[in-house]
């Protein structure tokens, strides 16, 4: 009686990732561990999430379809985000501000992992508000708007407010920036 172990005793085993795709093999080798075989893959950085592609198995020179493996590479977390201010000035009527952001990982790219991401705007005049922006779009873009209290506008001179964008997972904080000042008007 022979266990699966027997049966692939002295078989050499190659886990390799076929020509053309962002992968390389760590190691030296296949490890085993019983009947299985197991081997770590690395990508090259410089290639973009969602990048996919197959890695396959040969037993003795031989290569089964059987034994391949799809893979596709992660999204990585927002590492930076940016606004551009839409509303320079905000009145009593015309009170909401609108920013537009983009979120970036540390290497620069726009496809990022979206979930329990938040992106939120505040805008701080004494006080602070705040909203949950729109989730980003392809391209890493999204929006804000936030409606200005009253009580701003209630003073008898002009003033500005500053905007401040978050990125947060699950409610920790991963990325920040002071988008600039939006001018409150009094008149």
């Amino acid at each position: 009686q022979f266990t699966p172990a027997d049966l692939v005793a002295g078989s050499s085993l190659r886990l390799d990732a076929p020509a053309g795709v962002p992968g390389y093999a760590l190691g030296a080798g296949a490890v085993a561990s019983g009947s299985a075989f197991a081997r770590d893959f690395g990508f090259f950085y410089g290639y973009p999430p969602l990048t996919a592609g197959r890695a396959t198995a040969s037993v003795q020179g031989l290569s089964y379809l059987s034994l391949s493996s799809s893979f596709a590479m992660p999204r990585s977390p927002v590492a930076v985000v940016t606004g551009v201010i839409r509303t320079a000035v905000v009145h009593a009527g015309r009170n909401t501000v609108h920013v537009a952001y983009q979120v970036r990982d540390a290497a620069g790219r726009t496809a990022v992992a979206t979930g329990d991401l938040a992106v939120r705007m505040e805008l701080a005049y004494g006080s602070t508000s705040s909203v949950t922006c729109t989730s980003p779009l392809t391209g890493g873009m999204g929006s804000c708007a936030l409606n200005a209290p009253a009580s701003w506008f209630s003073a008898s001179t002009n003033g500005t407010a500053a905007v401040t964008l978050r990125a947060l997972y699950a409610g920790a904080e991963v990325a920040a920036e002071s988008t600039g000042v939006v001018a409150i008007a009094r008149s």
